[in-house]
């Protein structure tokens, strides 16, 4: 979400990866730990699947101060296995193109009583705290649309920043 915000990923790969909200972690740990029927359970915490492009998208919509460093197009897969010689990173994800995995959360769903935070707004939430963290690096003044403070504006979703 970092490399996505400032803007040091030019293009996206296809590839999608499970996300989860800390605070749906920190629910579900804490829940875990007072309910005793959890006892000696594995649960799986996830929101679900975000692809690059989405998580591109949902963080364009949310911070438009930084869409212009936000990247739009995908990668071609030729071009990310032409590229995966020289670059940790990609060489490490080459395998998880195009590949769509599917994780079963419904036990950790159960146990909370509730769905988990969506992907998407959890990727913005997660851009948020980036931001107000000071971790995340400023748009240039005059990129993007008009320049822009570098924080972000309050998003229609329903999920809070953290704090």
């Amino acid at each position: 979400v970092k490399r996505l915000l400032d803007g040091s990923v030019p293009l996206l790969p296809r590839i999608g990866f499970g996300i989860v909200d800390v605070r749906d972690v920190a629910e579900l740990q804490i829940t875990a730990m007072e309910t005793a029927d959890a006892g000696g359970r594995r649960f799986i915490a996830t929101g679900g699947r975000l692809s690059f492009k989405d998580a591109a998208d949902a963080l364009r919509s949310a911070f438009p101060e930084r869409a212009g460093k936000i990247p739009r197009r995908e990668l071609p897969d030729w071009l990310v296995r032409l590229m995966a010689p020289f670059s940790a990173d990609i060489r490490a994800n080459v395998g998880s193109l195009g590949v769509v995995k599917t994780i079963d959360n419904r036990a950790g769903e159960a146990l909370l009583g509730h769905p988990f935070i969506p992907p998407a707004d959890a990727a913005v939430a997660m851009g948020q705290s980036l931001i107000a963290q000071k971790l995340a690096r400023q748009p240039r003044l005059g990129a993007a649309q008009g320049g822009g403070t570098g924080m972000a504006t309050p998003s229609a979703s329903p999920v809070q920043p953290i704090s």
